[in-house]
């Protein structure tokens, strides 16, 4: 069961289904829960388009099971921190079995919980210097205006993927051994993918790879485990040598 509440509902007696399990606050919502947030709830979604309207991070804390927590916009601020060109974390009060995190906004920047195992991130300049916990088995970073250098990646995970629009670069730090999928597409000729090692060879376990990226270095060895390969350049079709491939890959050419 879900439900979605919005606007400023302070005057109301808000009492929530014990059978909730995913909660939407969005659009000014302004409120409290008279018998508090039910255990069953496990999914927040938290949308708020400016900072005229009531923060809505004081509400992470009162889902004490909660597993997965999606922000939709940014983050309340000082008004000195509203006026700098900085990024600044809010510090969130997190509860103990928080596991995916999903970040959308260009100023979304906050503390991440250890228990993390999935962060999606679209144009948020929280990765800069910042350590990822040492769980975390995927991380999916969209960058449109900032531009970033991604922290080390922990031994472990499983899932990379970077999409780079407009006039922004991401540095990329050596990957981890563990990886089994990795996505890396630069949707224009001027987005930038600056390695700061060249990632070759690719981790062992590697099955399933993307690379669109416009470059002149060589692949180098595929993975002996590799299933699936996705070629292509911004400017067209991908042709650059291949190295010998694994008897079990398919290929496509985009």
């Amino acid at each position: 069961m879900s439900l979605s509440l919005r606007g400023d509902m302070s005057a109301f007696d808000l009492r929530l289904p014990p059978t909730l399990r995913c909660l939407t606050l969005s659009n000014g919502f302004a409120g409290s829960f008279t018998n508090g947030v039910p255990p069953s709830v496990t999914v927040l979604h938290l949308v708020r388009r400016d900072n005229s309207q009531p923060p809505l991070t004081s509400f992470i804390a009162q889902v004490p099971n909660l597993q997965r927590l999606n922000i939709d916009g940014d983050l309340e601020l000082t008004p000195e921190q509203e006026a700098s060109d900085e990024a600044h974390a809010v510090h969130i009060t997190w509860p103990k079995h928080v596991t995916e995190l999903m970040l959308l906004g260009h100023r979304c920047c906050c503390n991440l919980p250890d228990t993390l195992q999935q962060l999606t991130l679209w144009d948020s300049p929280l990765l800069a210097a910042r350590a990822l916990p040492l769980g975390l088995q995927s991380l999916q970073v969209t960058v449109n205006h900032y531009s970033t250098e991604l922290p080390a990646l922990p031994e472990g995970m499983r899932e990379l993927s970077i999409r780079v629009y407009g006039r922004a670069a991401v540095r990329v730090p050596q990957l981890p051994s563990t990886l089994k999928t990795l996505s890396i597409t630069a949707m224009f000729n001027y987005s930038i993918i600056d390695w700061a090692a060249p990632p070759v060879p690719l981790p062992k376990a590697l099955e399933v790879a993307t690379h669109g990226v416009d470059t002149d270095a060589p692949l180098g060895d595929l993975p002996a485990n590799l299933r699936e390969l996705s070629l292509f350049e911004c400017g067209g079709s991908f042709n650059k040598p291949l190295p010998a491939l694994p008897a079990s890959l398919r290929v496509e050419w985009l």
